[in-house]
C-alpha cells in the first residue's frame, strides 16, 4: 500500500489493524529475544537486523557498517541524508567519537589473549549478520564480513606488540 508506513500499524508490533489503516507489514514471528551472552557469541545484532529486514521493505532500511564510517565519514553521512530524503549538501557535521567513558589517549590496555577472546565472542554474530545480509540481498554479506575481519586483524597488528600488550581504542 503506497503511503502506509510502519508507524501507521498497530503499536503491539503484530500484523493487524491500526487506528486508521490496515497494517500491510508482516512482522517476524520469532521467539523472544535471547539474552545477550558474549561467551556464547550472542550479541543479537543478527537477530535485530533479521527482524528489521523481514518487517520492512528494503527501501526503508539503510545499513551502515561502522568500518565504512571510519573510512569515509563524510560520504556515509551524505548517503544517509540522501536515504532520509534530505539534501546531502546540507552542512556536513563531523561524525565524532562520543563515548560515555573517558578513554586513555593511546587506548585502553589489554592483553592479546583478552583481545582475541573478545573477538572470538563477537565473531559468531558477525558471521550471522553476514548470512542475514546475504539472505535478504540487503548488502553483500561476504564483503561486510571481510571488512569486519580485516579491521580486527589490523587492530591486532597495529595496536598489539610482540609481548602481547595491546592498546585498544574505539577509533
Amino acid at each position: 500500500m503506497q503511503g502506509v508506513h510502519w508507524w501507521d500499524c498497530c503499536p503491539s508490533g503484530q500484523q493487524g489493524t491500526a487506528v486508521h489503516l490496515p497494517c500491510p507489514f508482516t512482522l517476524p514471528s520469532s521467539p523472544p529475544l535471547p539474552v545477550a551472552d558474549p561467551k556464547q557469541g550472542n550479541f543479537n545484532y543478527s537477530y535485530a537486523l533479521e527482524g528489521w529486514l523481514e518487517a520492512f521493505p528494503q527501501d526503508q532500511v539503510h545499513i551502515i557498517q561502522f568500518e565504512d564510517i571510519e573510512e569515509n565519514p563524510e560520504q556515509e553521512l551524505a548517503d544517509l541524508k540522501t536515504f532520509l530524503g534530505m539534501d546531502p549538501a546540507l552542512p556536513q557535521e563531523e561524525w565524532r567519537n562520543v563515548n560515555n567513558r573517558a578513554a586513555a589517549v593511546d587506548g585502553d590496555p589489554m592483553r592479546l589473549e583478552e583481545y582475541e577472546k573478545m573477538v572470538g565472542w563477537v565473531k559468531k554474530d558477525a558471521r550471522k549478520v553476514a548470512e542475514v545480509l546475504n539472505a535478504h540481498s540487503a548488502v553483500d554479506g561476504d564483503a561486510f564480513l571481510a571488512k569486519w575481519e580485516e579491521k580486527w586483524r589490523h587492530v591486532r597488528e597495529e595496536r598489539c606488540n610482540s609481548n602481547g600488550d595491546c592498546l585498544i581504542n574505539s577509533h
